[in-house]
């Protein structure tokens, strides 16, 4: 009783006269549903003056392409795209406008690679457009995308997991439209269904991020199938080309910037998630030749200075194997990379100690204060062999003299970034903006690691770089020089360990595409 109260008193709160006003409009609509039939093949009109969205010049010939039809009687579409440049938006406004427009009986599928792409992403903005649209657009919308949405006349929107093509056995109607999203993670025996589901005629629009260079969608964009190919470029934001907030949501200048610098101009992540371009990942190297010489020609006038960190990637202590591998570094300079074989736990912290003593007592450092803090190790706690050396030196550095501090990595886990699959992913890519500063030494197995490493797959918009089974057949060995360098380079200075932060296990983020202000919410929510 007192919860329904308490619910009663919520809802009376929330209650204003404007929005009074709208629940009377809306009931009145609902009694005599307002035909939208003048809308149709004007998509522009219907989206300004039904909906109440802005669409960009990017996204207007997008919208412009859905009325040329194929000698089918459909339109077909690709739009390879950038990030934060509002095709989640643009999806669902091409939904409601075949679905209001093309009844009665229509039939609007949404497909995605996972069904929290349709349900948190797609789903959510479907309400939210309804409930902001200057023009009342009634229709009756369950809480599940796979139950849908439906019209007074009939026509339906439902959205349905593209992973499996016998979910759309069946699923015919006089007029129909296809819609994906994020179409490179959609199955090609998916798109082989639904071409047959839309023989008679239909219109099938793929977008998402082209993360991909092979598959149907890549097909589509690449001149091998009869699309229309519109790119939703992040540089061609409005904000982005005005220099200012226009539309709340889409990709800024700075947001570019910040790409710039942390994945490079030239890189696969920049092609793909900015430039709305394929790589070719099987041979992008993650790091370019000129970037890693430079690199190693920095090392010699690099200036080491300030707290010693120290990237540690462990081995067990059989002698057989992989190595043990420490990477040092002061400030912009890598000082060296070494490599122990057979160490136990405990060596491992012998090791370091023993690292941390010879580096505060090198002449170079006779009066520098900065090398007397204490040091900071990051080491990666994965595995049983990882997770034995982190204890151990967790256990050191708990000590009242101890030389160093600790901050464990599991590489496995999920990485912060929405943009990057696992932690270790997010080491490897963050190296590219760090590799500009930094001085790394001329160490054969450390360059040709380099060299070798990729970004070999985007699943779900999230990359993923070659490898350790795979980096182990094409070198003959673990790629320990390289993991050392990538966990001393991703901390900052000042960050603090003993034993206690760890770098992964956090919450998906997903990434949201809006254009109005009036949804008050992070624009750069998923855009990392």
């Amino acid at each position: 009783m007192g919860a329904a109260l308490k619910e009663r008193e919520r809802r009376t709160r929330a209650r204003t006269p404007a929005s009074d006003l709208r629940r009377m409009l809306r009931r009145v609509v609902s009694a005599n549903p307002v035909s939208f039939g003048l809308y149709r093949g004007r998509p522009v009109e219907f989206f300004r003056e039904v909906l109440g969205l802005e669409p960009s010049e990017q996204q207007i010939k997008v919208l412009e392409a859905t009325t040329r039809k194929r000698s089918n009687g459909g339109c077909r579409v690709s739009v390879p795209s950038g990030r934060a440049t509002g095709k989640s938006v643009l999806d669902v406004g091409l939904a409601l406008h075949f679905a209001a427009t093309e009844g009665p009986n229509a039939l609007v599928i949404f497909t995605a690679p996972t069904f929290k792409q349709i349900q948190r992403i797609l789903w959510r903005e479907l309400r939210q457009i309804l409930a902001r649209a200057p023009v009342p657009v009634c229709m009756n919308v369950a809480k599940l995308a796979s139950t849908g949405a439906e019209f007074f006349d009939g026509s339906l929107i439902i959205g349905l997991v593209g992973d499996s093509p016998e979910a759309f056995q069946g699923l015919r109607a006089p007029k129909m439209r296809v819609i994906g999203d994020e179409s490179s993670g959609i199955e090609d025996d998916t798109f082989v269904a639904l071409e047959g589901n839309l023989a008679g005629g239909g219109d099938l629009i793929l977008t998402g991020n082209p993360t991909r260079d092979e598959g149907y969608f890549f097909d589509s964009f690449s001149g091998k199938l009869d699309f229309d190919v519109i790119r939703l470029s992040s540089m061609q934001s409005p904000n982005v080309v005005h220099g200012k907030s226009i539309v709340p949501g889409m990709a800024t200048r700075e947001w570019i910037e910040a790409r710039k610098k942390q994945w490079g101009e030239d890189s696969p992540m920049f092609k793909i998630h900015v430039l709305g371009e394929a790589a070719n990942l099987a041979s992008s190297r993650l790091y370019s030749k000129g970037l890693v010489d430079a690199a190693v020609a920095r090392w010699a006038k690099a200036k080491a200075a300030g707290r010693i960190v120290i990237g540690v990637d462990p081995a067990g202590e059989t002698g057989m194997g992989d190595e043990s591998s420490f990477a040092p570094r002061r400030g912009d300079k890598v000082l060296w990379i070494r490599r122990r074989r057979g160490l136990s736990a405990d060596g491992h912290v012998v090791e370091v100690n023993g690292m941390i003593q010879e580096i505060r007592n090198h002449r170079s450092n006779v009066g520098d204060s900065s090398v007397r803090r204490k040091a900071l190790v990051v080491v990666d706690r994965d595995g049983d062999v990882g997770a034995k050396v982190y204890n151990a030196l967790v256990a050191e550095a708990e000590k009242p003299d101890a030389l160093f501090e600790v901050i464990g990595v599991r590489g496995s886990e999920r990485a912060r970034s929405a943009d990057i699959d696992k932690v270790r992913d997010d080491l490897a890519i963050s190296l590219v903006a760090r590799l500009r500063t930094l001085g790394i030494p001329n160490e054969p197995k450390l360059l040709e690691e380099l060299a070798r490493i990729r970004v070999i797959e985007i699943e779900n918009g999230r990359a993923k770089i070659v490898g350790k089974k795979t980096l182990r057949k094409e070198l003959d060995r673990s790629p320990d020089s390289f993991d050392s360098l990538t966990l001393c380079a991703y901390h900052d200075d000042d960050a603090e360990g003993v034993g206690g932060e760890d770098v992964g296990a956090t919450d998906d983020v997903e990434e949201l595409d809006m254009w109005d202000a009036a949804q008050a919410m992070d624009p750069y929510q998923g855009v990392a």
